[in-house]
């Protein structure tokens, strides 16, 4: 899954990217950076019968930022961090990788470029 949850009162979609990416993974997101991808949806993972929906972003990270990426490490509900290369060539994992991903922004990452 990625970082993701729901708004505090008041707060836009891509605030909502921002805090919750810093409070999940330590990276704080430069919105200026953050490019839209849309409001997606999928079956829910862990929860049959539920859909997730979510205003999903790209985030293109500062050179300092990609020398941070790597010493990342999982924090709040997050368990395990882990990269994931979108445009890998064999299916993904889907016993690992929430519907969201693997049917949605995975397929979307693979075929656009970094704005």
């Amino acid at each position: 899954m990625m970082p993701g949850g729901k708004p505090e009162p008041g707060e836009t979609p891509l605030q909502t990217a921002c805090r919750e990416v810093n409070e999940e993974i330590g990276l704080t997101p430069d919105p200026a950076r953050m490019h839209h991808l849309g409001l997606l949806e999928a079956a829910a993972l862990n929860e049959a019968g539920f859909t997730v929906r979510a205003e999903t972003y790209e985030y293109a990270p500062t050179d300092e930022q990609h020398e941070q990426l790597a010493s990342l490490v999982p924090q709040a509900e997050i368990a395990e961090l882990r990269w994931v290369n979108p445009a890998m060539s064999s299916p993904f994992d889907s016993a690992s990788q929430a519907p969201l991903n693997t049917e949605q922004i995975f397929p979307l990452l693979a075929r656009t470029p970094l704005p």
